[in-house]
C-alpha cells in the first residue's frame, strides 16, 4: 500500500479538481485540497481483486485519474481495500492498481476514490487566506506559510500575490518566534508587508505569482488576467513542488509551469537544517518589467541581487538563514537545433532516456550541498520554441525501471536552459 512518503502527483485536469483562478485566496484553497484533504471524490461501482491479487476499480462514468497517481479508497467493509493505492493501468471507466491483495476478493460498501492528500495539516490560520501548513511526518518540523490575502494598498486588479516562507517556530499565524526564511535582519517584516503604493508597490519578498497578464522575462504585476491556470503538485510529506502557470488560459506558452519547491532535501554535508524555499524572490515594484519564470533553472542568479529563486534555509548552527544555491545541471549542450529532435528524450515502456539528478552548490562557499529531491533532468534540453511550449505538460511515462515519471514543462529563463523536469513517482 502506498504510504505518506510515496511521491504522488496532483493536477488540474482531474475530475472535480480544484482550480487555480485569479481570485484572491485561490492558491491556499488549492493547497488545502491537495496537501490536507484530498480532492475529486468519485463513487466506485465495483472493486475486485482477482486470483493473483490484482486490484481493479470500475466506475459508472469516465474517472479521469492518471497512471502514477495515488488514490485514497474509503467505505469498504473489508479493511484490506481501504487505504492509499497507486494507479497502474487505466481505461476510460476502470483502472488497476500497482499494489496487490492476497488472493481473490470483492469489496462491498459505499466505496469512494479520491486523489489522496500529501499528508499535511493546517496548523494555524487567520480564518481568511493565510495558512501555516505542517507535515504529519514528525521528521519534517517546519511550518510552511502561505499568505494569500489581498494586502491593503495592493490593487484587486493587479496580479495575485501569495507570499510564502518557512519557519521553525510560530506562536500564532502572524507571529514567528524562531528561525525563518527568507529573513532580512535590517527589515524583519520585509517578507510580510507591502512597501510603497500603486505601481511603485513592492509586495513583500518571497512569493508565488498568479493571475498575471504574462509570464517570462518581461512581466509586470499591475495587469491581471482572468481564467484558470494549469497546475501540478508533486510531492509527499517531506516536501512538494508547486508547478503552476502564472498566467491563465490554455494557449501556449501559458501551460508552461513556474516550478517552486518547499521542503526537505538530502544533504551531502549532514546539514540538520536541510530545507529549501524555492520561490519568486524579485524585489521589483509592481509596474516594473520583471522575471516571472523558473529562474532556479538558471545558474546565473545570485541571492545578493535578490534575483535567485532558490534559498537554502540554514547552516548547521542555524546562523545563516538565506543562502543562495546554484543548480549544477548535468545536460550536455543546449537545446536541439532541429525540431525533429524534440521527442528524443521522451520514454515509454520500451524506450529509455538518461535521467540525471540535479545537485546544487551553496553560493556562499561553493560547496555541493545536496540534490533537488525526486526530480531529474535529461542529458539534453528540449528546444524552447514558442509553438512547442506546453507540449509535454503533465505527461506521465513509465520508465524501464518500473517507476512512473511525470514530465512538467517549465518556463526557463532563456532558450539555453532546461525546459522540462521529470519527477519520479516512487514509493
Amino acid at each position: 500500500m502506498a504510504t505518506s512518503k510515496s511521491v504522488q502527483f496532483a493536477f488540474d485536469e482531474n475530475t472535480n479538481a480544484p482550480q487555480l483562478t485569479n481570485s484572491q485566496g485561490a492558491l491556499v484553497t488549492l493547497l488545502d485540497a491537495v496537501l490536507v484533504n484530498g480532492y475529486g471524490s468519485q463513487p466506485v461501482a465495483t472493486l475486485v481483486a482477482n486470483s493473483e491479487g490484482i486490484l481493479t476499480a470500475s466506475f459508472n462514468l469516465a474517472h479521469n485519474f492518471k497512471s502514477g497517481q495515488i488514490l485514497q479508497i474509503q467505505g469498504t467493509s473489508d479493511s484490506a481495500f481501504n487505504g492509499r493505492f497507486r494507479v497502474d493501468t487505466t481505461q476510460n471507466n476502470s483502472l488497476t492498481f500497482v499494489e496487490k491483495l492476497s488472493g481473490a476478493k470483492t469489496a462491498s460498501g459505499t466505496i469512494t476514490a479520491k486523489v489522496a492528500p500529501l499528508g499535511y495539516e493546517i496548523a494555524l490560520t487567520d480564518g481568511a487566506f493565510k495558512r501555516a501548513y505542517k507535515s504529519l511526518n514528525p521528521e519534517n518540523v517546519m511550518y510552511y506559510i502561505f499568505d494569500d490575502n489581498l494586502w491593503a494598498g495592493w490593487a484587486a486588479g493587479y496580479a495575485k500575490i501569495c507570499n510564502v516562507g518557512i519557519a521553525l517556530e510560530m506562536t500564532d499565524i502572524n507571529t514567528i518566534s524562531g528561525l525563518q526564511c527568507p529573513y532580512n535582519a535590517a527589515n524583519p517584516n520585509q517578507n510580510w508587508q507591502l512597501a510603497g503604493s500603486g505601481s511603485s508597490a513592492i509586495p513583500g519578498w518571497a512569493k508565488v505569482v498568479y493571475g498575471c497578464w504574462t509570464q517570462g522575462s518581461s512581466a509586470y504585476l499591475t495587469s491581471g488576467a482572468s481564467g484558470n491556470h494549469t497546475w501540478s503538485i508533486i510531492g509527499n510529506d517531506e516536501g512538494f513542488y508547486l508547478c503552476a502557470a502564472s498566467t491563465p488560459g490554455n494557449p501556449n506558452p501559458n501551460k508552461n509551469a513556474i516550478c517552486q519547491y518547499f521542503g526537505k532535501y538530502e544533504s551531502f554535508t549532514d546539514n540538520s537544517f536541510n530545507y529549501l524555499l524555492c520561490a519568486n524572490l524579485k524585489r521589483n515594484t509592481a509596474g516594473d518589467y520583471q522575471e516571472v519564470d523558473s529562474a532556479f533553472l538558471s545558474t546565473g542568479k545570485t541571492l545578493a541581487s535578490f534575483r535567485a529563486d532558490c534559498k537554502l534555509f540554514a547552516s548547521n548552527n542555524g546562523s545563516s538563514l538565506s543562502i543562495g544555491i546554484t543548480p549544477l545541471f548535468p545536460y550536455a549542450g543546449q537545446y536541439p537545433a532541429n525540431r525533429s529532435d524534440n521527442n528524443a528524450h521522451i520514454f515509454d515502456d520500451t524506450t529509455g532516456v538518461s535521467l540525471l539528478k540535479i545537485p546544487f552548490a551553496r553560493q556562499d562557499d561553493g560547496r555541493v550541498e545536496g540534490d533537488l529531491p525526486f526530480v531529474y533532468a535529461t542529458l539534453q534540453s528540449r528546444r524552447n520554441a514558442m509553438n512547442e511550449m506546453g507540449k509535454y505538460t503533465q505527461q506521465v511515462f513509465r520508465h524501464p525501471n518500473g517507476n512512473y515519471f511525470v514530465e512538467i514543462n517549465s518556463l526557463p529563463t532563456s532558450n539555453s536552459y532546461i525546459s522540462s523536469f521529470f519527477f519520479e513517482l516512487k514509493d
